[in-house]
């Protein structure tokens, strides 16, 4: 039972995060661009972990993490953008409700890297994977309160990017 501690755990602190980031979007950094600058500026302090092993990639890796990392910034403007306008209740499990969702899709896209020979997803695993992305999406609807479409486009947009981003990491990774 160790799992669910650890997820509740990494649960209470994407939460800690999310307020952290409304408050720092509604007052001392009110444009979510300059909020993701400084976010994404902080990638550079990897540089102090060179002395401990690293190898020059090739240029298509290079390329690729450029990549990855650009998807990455552009992604948490977007979720900054929808802190910033909706609440962080509403956003961010829209967001964790869609993710799974592109990520799949994405790594049946790019399956052909893995050479595998069984399928992804059993048929209980399927229903399983459907209904946590049906309780993600759920979860924001509620009587008194709507989802509003443009929150929803919000959502989608960011979780596709973000999606995008780690596969994107996961490739860059593998080679």
């Amino acid at each position: 039972m160790l799992w669910l501690t650890l997820t509740t755990i990494s649960y209470f602190f994407s939460a800690v995060t999310s307020v952290v980031d409304k408050i720092l979007l509604s007052g001392p950094i009110p444009k979510p661009k300059v909020y993701a600058f400084y976010v994404g500026i902080l990638g550079i302090l990897a540089l102090v972990l060179m002395p401990f092993g690293f190898q020059v990639p090739s240029p298509q890796i290079i390329l690729v993490a450029l990549f990855a990392g650009g998807v990455w910034i552009v992604a948490m403007i977007g979720l900054f953008k929808g802190l910033r306008q909706f609440e962080a209740s509403r956003i961010i499990p829209a967001i964790g409700g869609f993710l799974p969702l592109f990520t799949l899709g994405f790594v049946h896209l790019f399956s052909w890297q893995a050479n595998l020979s069984t399928p992804l997803l059993t048929s209980w695993r399927l229903l399983s994977f459907v209904l946590l992305i049906l309780g993600g999406v759920l979860i924001n609807f509620q009587k008194d309160k709507r989802l509003t479409a443009k929150s929803l486009i919000l959502s989608i947009w960011v979780a596709f990017l973000f999606a995008l981003s780690l596969i994107a990491t996961k490739i860059v990774f593998l080679n």
